[in-house]
């Protein structure tokens, strides 16, 4: 085993095949919702955000990123995530005598505004409405 910084670990089998590895650097430690360890070009160790998920769906239902659930029936444009430079928006709708539902979704990233709504299931980017070929 050979080292060609102090980030790498190298072995060269009978062949003359050279195999690297990045090597752990225990002075980062990564937990919670940086969670997720990432190595870069130079085998230099960070910490990242898990990939995660949230959800609404019904009358409506929903699932926050963290995995807890609840029924909300505001009739409002609510703000459901944000991070940096990306915004989650949910508008929920009254269906008259029955309960509320999410009418659209938006995301607001990078200047750029993307929303589904639920008429028709509409997509429109910038406010402008797209057409897209649906796939089911």
């Amino acid at each position: 085993m050979y080292n060609p910084n102090q980030n790498t670990d190298c072995t060269c089998d009978a062949r003359g095949r050279h195999t690297c590895k990045c090597a752990d650097d225990p002075k980062v430690t990564c937990s919670g919702v940086n969670s997720g360890v990432r190595y870069d070009e130079n085998c230099n160790k960070s910490c990242v955000p898990q990939p995660a998920s949230c959800s609404s769906a019904n009358d409506p239902h929903y699932r926050t990123f963290d995995g807890t659930s609840y029924d909300f029936h505001g009739l409002c444009t609510y703000q459901a995530a944000s991070c940096d430079d990306f915004k989650v928006f949910m508008k929920n709708k009254n269906l008259g005598s029955t309960p509320t539902y999410t009418d659209r979704v938006m995301l607001e990233f990078k200047g750029h505004t993307f929303a589904i709504h639920s008429y028709g299931f509409s997509v429109h980017v910038d406010h402008v409405r797209v057409s897209f070929r649906a796939m089911f």
